[in-house]
């Protein structure tokens, strides 16, 4: 067989199996309380019931450190959240005020341009008056009533 040609297989991890408890582990439950039951140390691993292996202490350190910062962006995350939705609140009432505002100045603007047609309306009648009165030789009874 030439092993030059031959491929180098990836080696598989190696995995720790659980030893058995040596003369010298520690049995929490007869250290702190008995809901500690089934937890015990070597010395070196930390063993937990339902796990096949053993945990080093930077192994639980790095356990530890994850589950505070997954807490702690799960925190922030609702923060985000409800002030999204305090600003998307914001900007409905501002759309809200915006609409009652145009309806406020489209309704303004209808009644300006009714007044400035009533105002021209009364600009041509006061002209045609005084055009007709100025024509004619009885200005006197159109400004003051007969009597």
């Amino acid at each position: 067989m030439d092993h030059s040609t031959q491929q180098a297989r990836p080696r598989r991890p190696r995995v720790r199996r659980t030893p058995p408890p040596p003369d010298l582990n520690i049995q929490f439950r007869d250290w702190i309380s008995p809901e500690w039951d089934g937890i015990w140390t070597n010395g070196r691993y930390l063993f937990l019931p339902g796990w096949r292996a053993g945990f080093e202490p930077e192994e639980l350190r790095v356990m530890f450190y994850r589950v505070q910062t997954v807490g702690r962006l799960e925190r922030d995350l609702r923060q985000a959240q409800e002030e999204v939705q305090e600003r998307a609140q914001a900007l409905f009432t501002v759309r809200d005020l915006l609409r009652e505002a145009q309806a406020k100045i489209n309704a303004l603007t209808a009644r300006n341009d009714t007044l400035e047609r009533q105002a021209e309306w009364f600009r041509r009648e006061i002209r045609a008056a005084f055009s007709c009165a100025l024509a004619g030789p009885d200005v006197a009874a159109l400004v003051r009533p007969a009597a």
